[in-house]
């Protein structure tokens, strides 16, 4: 039996609200406008990325802080796929089955950006409402969604001090997201610039500058 939309809901709130923004009336989109879009569109979307725009889907601070939530005017489909976000360099996007019988919470799939259109669907993640939790923590710490921002070097066994300590947000090609009260950490093997080899590092964010120095303590960090 699939999650109920008021459970999805709850999730996504309580996720903002962990990462210092608490929702209102004013983040989401009013009912009656979300169905006026999906008839233009002729689908009906999944509970779970339903819930989100009714719930989040005005809200620009973490939305629209890297990649870009797409606003119901700029709905399209390709391929079966409703795309609902695009990377911030428009190199791929992010799409869901909208039509037809459909789980509550199915899949995303990712397709990159081939003159302008996506040339094709990959899995992305298994479950939507999993997709929307991690690309919040990306926003708000990867994409510096949150006032207070850092990045640093970091061995690769501070993953099992964030396991213990730190609520897990998702893991989404390779990176892992967490986070604790207002502040989130995305934890990835990264390729610097003038680095031969990757390497492994956190990026950070948080809703004021002794949160965010609190992470590089709790967590051995020296910031870049």
């Amino acid at each position: 039996m699939g999650m109920k939309a008021e459970n999805f809901e709850d999730l996504y709130r309580r996720t903002y609200a962990i990462l210092g923004h608490s929702l209102t009336s004013r983040d989401g989109i009013p009912l009656d406008e979300f169905e006026a879009a999906e008839k233009r569109l002729g689908i009906r979307l999944p509970t779970a990325l339903r819930a989100y725009y009714l719930v989040a889907g005005r809200e620009r601070s973490l939305n629209h802080a890297h990649n870009r939530l797409c606003a119901l005017g700029d709905w399209q489909m390709h391929a079966g796929k409703l795309v609902f976000m695009e990377e911030n360099q428009w190199a791929v996007v992010w799409g869901i089955a909208a039509g037809g019988e459909q789980a509550d919470n199915p899949p995303v799939y990712q397709g990159p950006v081939v003159d302008g259109e996506p040339s094709g669907w990959f899995l992305e993640e298994r479950e939507c409402s999993a997709f929307m939790v991690f690309m919040l923590h990306l926003q708000a710490a990867f994409g510096g969604g949150m006032p207070f921002i850092a990045s640093g070097p970091a061995p690769q066994s501070l993953v099992a001090t964030l396991d213990a300590q730190w609520n897990f947000g998702g893991e989404v090609n390779g990176m892992r997201a967490y986070s604790r009260d207002k502040q989130a950490v995305c934890f990835v093997k990264w390729q610097d610039f003038f680095a031969k080899e990757k390497s492994w590092r956190v990026f950070a964010g948080a809703c004021d500058k002794a949160a965010l120095q609190a992470i590089a303590m709790n967590l051995n960090l020296q910031w870049d």
